[in-house]
């Protein structure tokens, strides 16, 4: 399927599609999740899915503190591994792979699988790893063209599967283990100004210079 490389929200004008994935969000990443949905509705997504805890005080006290948040925050889903197929395939009823785009979005807890090494994030009922959550996705929307952006520990080696299984773009927040919250933030400021993946992360990455560990370097990455 020949389709232009997806850098940007002007590449595909018809509908784009967004899935935020918070099982375990805590107040450091309540804040990136509101930046998130709001940069999404700023864009002109679909409604925004989510699956996160539901009634967190903290969610509340950070959309309140977001500039600009007029809005209510769309309701979660059951926080689930299972309900995040079901989410994927609600999306995939209206979802055209030639015309559409799909974005993903994971932050919280992320670890990796003891025996394997293979990356993956917390749920409640337990560990989603990134190569089946990636199958879904390249199977359930048929390969579709968008973005992974991954703001939790293990981030790198979570966005890697989408690359490689579904051919989506992936930007992390780390190169390595750790994570950074800041950077994240700045990306969705700069994703809503720019219209550009490329450009976004570059004056993301320019404008947290200063505090990124040159270890730890959040990462653009491109399907081969």
């Amino acid at each position: 399927m020949n389709r232009p490389a997806y850098d940007g929200i002007a590449c595909f004008p018809d509908r784009k599609y967004a899935l935020i994935l918070a099982p375990d969000m805590t107040q450091r990443h309540a804040g990136n999740i509101v930046r998130a949905a709001n940069a999404f509705t700023a864009l002109g997504y679909e409604p925004v899915e989510i699956i996160m805890p539901r009634g967190r005080d903290v969610m509340r006290a950070s959309a309140q503190e977001e500039r600009g948040y007029d809005r209510e925050f769309p309701r979660s889903r059951t926080n689930s591994i299972w309900h995040v197929q079901e989410l994927i395939e609600k999306i995939a009823e209206t979802f055209v792979p030639e015309r559409d785009a799909f974005t993903l979005y994971v932050t919280g807890h992320g670890g990796s699988f003891p025996r394997t090494n293979e990356a993956g994030i917390s749920f409640p009922d337990g560990k989603l790893a990134a190569s089946n959550l990636a199958a879904v996705v390249n199977e359930t929307l048929a390969s579709p063209s968008g973005l992974v952006v991954c703001d939790q520990c293990h981030g790198h080696r979570f966005a890697e599967p989408f690359l490689w299984h579904a051919g989506m773009t992936g930007v992390t927040a780390s190169e390595g283990d750790s994570w950074y919250e800041s950077f994240p933030a700045m990306f969705w400021q700069f994703l809503v100004l720019d219209r550009s993946i490329t450009k976004a992360f570059a004056n993301a990455y320019k404008q947290d210079l200063s505090r990124i560990d040159g270890r730890q370097r959040p990462q653009l990455l491109r399907p081969a």
